[in-house]
């Protein structure tokens, strides 16, 4: 894959060597985050599934997707490596879909697939907690987009870029939670439901992004943000730029809720509203 990318000069040769090396730091890093969490639901110990006291716990069927997404991007090849490295990384990144669609539709159906306590019981965060072992909302969604996101990226140059997408939203998803950790916005953690991303989810799922955006870096966004020209620096800066104002934004809007001049649900429109003005 590496060798298909051209490169006028050594720095750029460095970049890409460096890239596939960062690549499998990610996929390590997820996969030993899921085993760690499961793990700690088998002997029960609170500090393996959260990486803060009273902090959202990563729930059991979060940590079995996440071991599987981490586990496929260690393996992935293109299609001319391997057939059993293929095979495992589509039944892999299936597995991380599927439990992630199920997840959805028990959310839009307001039912119980019996899913969400498959594998070990989780006793309820409080009374009104009426589902216990289920993954958050907007976890469900980041997983079922990077499970997407595996199975296409070996796919056509189109399917590659699209795959490309799906992880650009997921990991999305991941940063907007830990805006809402650093800055205390209640809004950013969870996704129009009580449940809240964890805080190893989150980092998860951003490290799971960009393992899987570094999977064809010749094609689509990635392409064009390892390119030394003009455009490729743009996007590099832009990128940056971005990143700085929206933790900005986050701390300003988590400030003036603290100082009580707007309620908690003010803090979401307030953050879309500035970060456009902003752009």
């Amino acid at each position: 894959l590496f060798q298909k990318i051209t490169m006028k000069n050594d720095s750029g040769k460095l970049l890409v060597k460096r890239l596939k090396i960062a690549r499998l730091t990610a996929g390590a890093l997820v996969f030993a985050i899921g085993a760690l969490v499961l793990m700690g639901w088998l002997l029960d110990v609170t500090a393996l599934k959260s990486l803060l006291p009273n902090l959202a716990e990563m729930k059991a069927n979060s940590a079995v997707c996440f071991l599987l997404a981490g586990l496929a991007v260690l393996m992935w090849q293109e299609k001319d490596g391997a057939d059993w490295r293929g095979l495992a990384t589509k039944i892999c990144a299936g597995m991380v879909s599927m439990i992630g669609l199920l997840t959805l539709g028990q959310y839009l159906a307001g039912a119980d697939f019996g899913i969400d306590e498959f594998l070990f019981r989780d006793a309820p965060l409080s009374s009104a907690d009426s589902l216990p072992g289920r993954m958050a909302l907007n976890t469900a969604l980041g997983l079922t987009l990077c499970g997407a996101a595996l199975m296409l990226s070996r796919g056509s140059r189109r399917q590659a870029q699209l795959s490309q997408g799906f992880a650009l939203i997921a990991g999305l998803t991941g940063f907007i939670t830990l805006i809402g950790y650093f800055h205390s916005l209640s809004r950013f953690i969870s996704l129009a439901s009580d449940k809240n991303m964890s805080l190893n989810t989150a980092v998860s799922i951003l490290a799971l992004a960009f393992g899987i955006l570094s999977l064809r870096p010749e094609i689509g966004v990635m392409r064009l943000a390892l390119s030394e020209g003009l455009a490729g620096t743009a996007l590099r800066r832009l990128f940056t730029l971005m990143v700085a104002v929206m933790v900005s934004l986050g701390w300003l809007i988590g400030r003036g809720r603290m100082a009580g001049l707007y309620g908690p649900e003010w803090e979401a429109p307030l953050f879309v509203v500035a970060g456009v003005i902003a752009m």
